[in-house]
């Protein structure tokens, strides 16, 4: 149990460590600045790299200077939010970038919380071990004190997991319940998106960073 809550804070010093690596590759002089500058992103935890593609400018009169959440229409399937994604996925939004017609396609890196972005592939994966292995204890008589304590049993395992804080939370409610549902029970728990297989919605561009800035 110990390892797998540990398991987030392994994984983020990995990506850190990724990461400057690259940077590892620059000439010295730039090398020590851009070391120093993400360190201080990864003390406010901005330790993962995905990337936002767009075919215009989201500003005409300050083009490419910060990223404007989708209103959850037309291709946002996902509701309200900054879409991101790995470079193919980005690049795919973008169309080709260069390409005459398309002058103005960009592909802007984003650094995001890792931690703060829930994975609902990995939760529906945890979920369904969790009510394999967890069941309601028929032996205590009371009905809310049975439920409660079924309720308890769940979040811990849940926990073990890698998924803590989900006391009280019905699981039927994050994944089927409807997005505006989904993302108000997880902005409680702290978390600032969701990952919904190759993409992420961020849903405050406050919990973006360039890579450059």
């Amino acid at each position: 149990k110990l390892d797998a809550l540990n398991a987030p804070r392994i994984e983020r010093k990995a990506r850190i460590k990724k990461i400057l690596e690259e940077f590892d590759k620059l000439p010295v002089n730039i090398n020590r600045i851009e070391h120093a500058r993400l360190g201080r992103m990864a003390d406010e935890g901005f330790d993962t790299v995905l990337y936002h593609g767009t075919w215009k400018s989201q500003d005409p009169d300050n083009p490419w200077e910060y990223l404007r959440p989708g209103k959850g229409e037309g291709q946002d399937i996902y509701g309200e939010g900054i879409y991101l994604g790995d470079e193919s996925l980005a690049n795919i939004f973008a169309g080709d970038v260069g390409i005459p017609g398309q002058m103005e396609s960009r592909i802007y890196p984003a650094m995001v919380r890792g931690e703060k972005i829930f994975d609902m592939k990995k939760f529906r994966k945890a979920r369904d071990e969790t009510y394999k292995n967890v069941h309601m204890d028929w032996t205590i008589p009371d009905e809310k004190s049975r439920e409660l304590a079924y309720d308890k049993a769940r979040a811990e395992y849940m926990e073990s997991l890698g998924f803590p804080g989900l006391h009280n939370v019905d699981f039927h409610d994050i994944t089927t319940k409807g997005l505006d549902k989904r993302a108000n029970i997880l902005k409680k728990l702290g978390y600032q998106g969701f990952r919904e297989g190759d993409t992420a919605i961020v849903w405050d561009p406050k919990n973006i960073r360039s890579p450059y800035a």
